[in-house]
């Protein structure tokens, strides 16, 4: 990352107008986060979406969420069958216990939430 926050503060001397929003440093970027009405993570263990969707939802009762896994896993959460993928902690070839798949609206293959983001 140090090298695209290098090239942000380059474009901005040469950009008139710019601005940069210090997402790593400005104090409002998790203040925000609390108003949002879509969430969208990976799943792995299960645990984290699974906590996050609850509390999310107890915040705001109209969030939706959604979880993702690798697609060359074959959408196991779907249905299909594990296979092997390139994105380490995610997609891990099994339904975890802890993950309450009711804490999702439903589980996306990782290309399609590439394009709902």
């Amino acid at each position: 990352m140090g090298g695209t926050v290098k090239k942000a503060y380059d474009l901005l001397e040469s950009t008139p107008n710019a601005l940069i929003l210090q997402q790593f440093s400005n104090p409002a970027n998790t203040q925000d986060l609390r108003y949002g009405d879509t969430f969208v993570m990976g799943i792995g263990r299960g645990g984290t979406i699974s906590w996050v969707g609850q509390y999310l939802k107890s915040q705001n009762p109209d969030c939706k969420r959604y979880g993702v896994e690798p697609g060359e896993s074959n959408n196991i959460l779907n249905g299909g069958k594990p296979g092997p993928h390139s994105i380490t902690g995610n997609g891990v070839g099994f339904k975890p216990n802890i993950l309450d798949m009711d804490k999702m609206e439903r589980v996306l293959e990782r290309i399609y939430a590439f394009y709902m983001a």
